[in-house]
């Protein structure tokens, strides 16, 4: 995929050129110095470290990129590795190394540098020394006399040119250019870079007088390490590329380096709409896309300093950034003003749901912890946690690449694990904000929700043999004798939760209580089922009259049940949810009958 990735970046840079890179590129932060043939200083710069390319920095900023080494194992003066330059026309250092002893620069480090630049030839060795007389027959040899001068002004001037000039003497670079056009120090640049881009030039092999060998972008190749290499294969090594491709290949890297810098760091590539780059939580394609996605970002090793890295690499077909309705309803209802501010509308847009389920499940902690080891994850609680390493996958999966595979079948087991956390921390008006959204979310993944589709029709149900057919059988059975039966094991589970909400109500401590319904839902059984709400009603049914109507009925509609298997946690959470029907008023009465009018 990488290859139809370049095939992308390609065409873009027919066409734009270098400006491509050279309008994103951020230099590093350190102290820029520009000399003049004559060996004057012409200009200076001081560079803060920045988010964005700085301005009126023409005179450094194509010298810098063409400068810049492939890490300090392929520096020129390795093994020192204090000079971080790649030609004759620059030198690099950092300024903490700027003291003339055995642990800084030396002159000796100095002509080591200067040395390898001016003869080539004996700093590369077999099949690096056949790939640099092929760069020395294109560009031709190094100017011996330019490569002295610059040696003799870098003796005279570097151990004192900080104080000299005025520089901020701290632990950043020193960058020193001599005056030369920038076709310069393109070719200069060009005669390392050809010879160093592969990942080892041991590799390389040479076909038809074409030299081909491993790439050196997110890829290793240690000969001490022999287990990584891929034994399956008559060959070992990765996929081989020839000098044109890698070339290309380190511009794509280094534009994608530069949009990392930026933040940019969700990359999005296809023939159709060329490249489209965002801030990592902030942007997706506007409209539909097919082509691939990658996520990149900065790392650091101490062999090649800072360098992107893809972390995310993934051919995408259909996506687009609105879906179909989720319908989120306020299934369960509550008095007063909803506490989490959510809406309770249609939502279409992959951005908004992402920042919904973010704060109603994950108390804002996942979109933080996309890309976080799991040990620097931090959360609420353990569950919560939890919840973020099994199901972060997915939803990146959803929000930025369309594909809904993964998360619908992880997520609903959480949605109802993360509703039952927030019940047992004290939450419940937060549960309830879950439950709601939770049943938006099946609906969405599964077509339908059966489960809330029960939940309201029993509750409904129930209001109606309180009220309702009480009403109506008064004349028929006398109404201390009027007893409702359970219909089904769907409504003597939704009842189960409805009494388990009443008991934990009447809690003094409700931090006790709560913890208890934690019990109820997860028993693996009807009979501990039965034991767990006898103990919930010999703790707090002093705090209540059990001799209530109501509460008779409620009892005798499950008291006789005897059932087998697991019990539907499901409609336990619903019924304990649900507004508790010992609370409800009887002029629920005329709410009900109006209802039931108007269904006629």
């Amino acid at each position: 995929m990488l290859k139809e990735c370049l095939d992308v970046f390609k065409k873009i840079y027919e066409e734009k050129g270098e400006s491509l890179i050279l309008d994103t590129y951020v230099p590093e932060e350190g102290s820029y110095v520009l000399v003049g043939e004559d060996g004057n200083v012409i200009k200076t710069r001081e560079l803060k470290r920045m988010n964005e390319p700085p301005e009126d920095f023409d005179d450094f900023l194509e010298k810098d990129y063409c400068s810049k080494i492939f890490g300090t194992n392929k520096g020129i003066d390795v093994p020192k590795k204090k000079v971080h330059s790649n030609n004759y026309y620059s030198f690099w250092i950092k300024k903490e190394n700027l003291k003339n002893d055995k642990k800084g620069l030396t002159n000796e480090i100095i002509d080591l540098y200067f040395d390898r630049l001016k003869e080539p030839k004996k700093k590369y060795k077999k099949k690096g020394l056949e790939i640099y007389h092929s760069v020395e027959t294109r560009i031709g040899e190094p100017e011996i006399e330019i490569v002295e001068k610059h040696r003799e002004w870098i003796k005279k001037h570097i151990f004192n040119i900080v104080n000299d000039l005025g520089l901020t003497d701290d632990k950043t670079y020193l960058k020193i250019f001599f005056s030369a056009d920038n076709n310069v120090y393109q070719r200069e640049g060009n005669r390392y870079y050809w010879t160093n881009v592969y990942n080892k030039n041991d590799y390389n092999i040479n076909l038809n007088g074409e030299v081909f060998g491993v790439h050196d972008n997110n890829n290793g190749l240690n000969q001490d390490k022999p287990y990584l290499e891929c034994r399956t294969r008559k060959n070992s090594l990765p996929y081989l590329i020839s000098e044109d491709e890698v070339l290309l290949q380190k511009k794509f890297f280094d534009y994608l380096y530069n949009q990392a810098l930026l933040g940019k760091k969700r990359i999005y590539l296809s023939q159709e709409k060329g490249i489209e780059s965002f801030k990592q939580n902030e942007g997706y394609p506007q409209s539909s896309f097919n082509g691939y996605y990658m996520l990149i970002d900065i790392k650091n090793t101490k062999a090649k300093g800072n360098f992107v890295e893809i972390r995310d690499f993934d051919k995408i077909t259909g996506y687009h950034s609105e879906i179909a309705p989720l319908e989120l309803k306020q299934k369960i209802k509550y008095n007063g003003k909803n506490p989490l501010s959510l809406i309770y509308e249609n939502v279409t847009k992959l951005k908004v749901i992402e920042g919904i389920v973010n704060e109603i499940f994950f108390f804002k902690r996942l979109v933080p912890n996309y890309y976080k080891k799991e040990k620097n994850i931090k959360a609420p609680s353990d569950l919560i946690k939890t919840a973020i390493i099994e199901c972060r996958k997915g939803f990146i999966d959803w929000f930025y690449k369309g594909d809904e595979t993964v998360i619908s079948n992880v997520f609903p087991f959480y949605g109802r694990a993360l509703t039952i956390d927030s019940i047992c921390r004290g939450y419940r008006l937060r549960a309830i904000e879950q439950y709601n959204l939770n049943q938006a979310l099946l609906a969405h993944f599964k077509g339908s929700n059966n489960v809330e589709n029960k939940a309201k029709n029993i509750y409904d149900c129930l209001l109606k043999k309180f009220y309702l057919d009480r009403e109506y059988k008064k004349e028929e059975i006398p109404d201390d004798l009027y007893m409702p039966v359970c219909d089904d094991e769907d409504e003597y589970y939704f009842i189960i939760g409805q009494l388990a909400s009443y008991y934990i109500s009447k809690a003094r401590t409700s931090d006790v209580a709560i913890g208890q319904i934690n019990n109820i839902l997860n028993c693996r059984n009807n009979q501990k089922l039965k034991e767990e709400m006898l103990i919930l009603y010999k703790k707090y049914n002093f705090a209540f009259n059990d001799h209530t109507k109501k509460f008779r009925r409620l009892c005798a509609m499950v008291a006789g049940e005897s059932l087998k298997g697991k019990p539907n946690t499901d409609m336990i959470l619903a019924g304990y949810l649900y507004p508790c029907i010992m609370y409800r008023k009887l002029e629920i009465y005329e709410e009900i009958k109006e209802g039931k009018e108007n269904e006629k």
